[in-house]
């Protein structure tokens, strides 16, 4: 009778629905886990963690953390279109030991593609970027499941930059000692693992 009665209580809120233009929604809130590490020979701040939200495992999928929770800023969107899909993807996290990643670009569910990227480093206060990096479908280094990939508002991928540099051009920014002895601008191999759900689409 209670299940009845909750049933009955919830038809005048659906036909006004029904009866209306338009009904809000509430969008969900996006939540994302992000590894995001600089590191190689020629960078100034090798082997170093830029954004980490926690919650990696090793035999599934690695837990998300909520935009807001521990003050991380997440905006996101994977949208189908053409081809594959378009994704822009921001996380950050605030503070001295807090950084930033960005990813954007067009990709498809099996084989990824590459996409620009963007590794900020609050502790350094560098940051180096590149258009050319790839995102794959893996986890720890071990593929991901084909159905756990990509889809209208979700991805869980790896992506590399290994040739990153900061957004300078000519011999500015921080630079350093190259093979020859001269001098040339730093260059960070930048590596993330990444799931980002409840994304716009």
């Amino acid at each position: 009778m209670i299940v009845q009665s909750l049933r009955h209580a919830a038809w005048p809120v659906l036909l006004a629905c029904a009866s209306a233009v338009a009904c809000s929604k509430t969008p969900a809130t996006p939540d994302a886990f992000v590894n995001a590490s600089l590191g190689g020979s020629l960078c100034p701040v090798n082997d170093a963690t830029v954004i980490n939200t926690m919650g990696m495992t090793s035999a599934t999928a690695p837990s998300t953390t909520p935009a807001g929770q521990d003050n991380l800023s997440i905006t996101c969107s994977v949208a189908a279109g053409g081809n594959g899909y378009t994704i822009q993807l921001d996380a950050q996290l605030p503070g001295s030991t807090g950084g930033e990643l960005i990813v954007s670009g067009t990709v498809d569910a099996t084989n990824g593609g590459k996409v620009a990227a963007q590794w900020v480093s609050q502790m350094s206060g560098l940051s180096y970027e590149s258009n050319d990096c790839t995102l794959s479908y893996t986890y720890i280094g071990q593929p991901i499941p084909e159905n756990q990939r990509l889809s209208s508002g979700q991805i869980w991928a790896h992506v590399s930059c290994p040739d990153a540099m900061q957004p300078l051009g000519g011999i500015s920014g921080t630079q350093t000692t190259g093979p020859d002895g001269g001098v040339i601008n730093s260059v960070c191999d930048g590596e993330a693992d990444i799931l980002f759900s409840n994304c716009s689409d």
